[in-house]
């Protein structure tokens, strides 16, 4: 799996971006460079871009990966995910948004950068 991390200090964005085929072990790896980055920048707001990408998970590990990040849900940050308009995995995104949103999380899904570049500054 492709993955960038960029910050966007003007916006105060953290984006996460994600291309290929994203597997479970590709989220921790990348949850755990989120987690300095979001240690160094002390941003509360994340853009996760899978625009390009597939996401291949079981539900059962969307909830693991969910539940062990409840520590980064539990600080307010305000997650927008970005997906490509007809994403053939957006049910996979919507488990996940459901997954976050039980434990506390503030997520969206957005098929528009601007939108979602604006919930996250509102």
């Amino acid at each position: 799996m492709a993955q960038e991390i960029v910050v966007d200090q003007e916006k105060g964005i953290l984006r996460m971006i994600h291309r290929d085929l994203v597997l479970t072990h590709d989220l921790w790896g990348s949850s755990l460079k989120m987690g300095e980055q979001l240690e160094k920048t002390r941003t509360s707001k994340v853009l996760m871009d899978f625009r390009g990408a597939t996401l291949n998970m079981e539900d059962w590990e969307k909830r693991e990966f969910a539940e062990a990040h409840e520590h980064i849900i539990s600080k307010k940050l305000k997650f927008a995910v970005l997906i490509q308009e007809n994403d053939p995995c957006y049910q996979e995104h919507q488990a996940f948004k459901v997954f976050f949103t039980k434990l506390g999380g503030i997520i969206e899904i957005f098929n528009n950068e601007y939108e979602a570049e604006s919930w996250l500054a509102g």
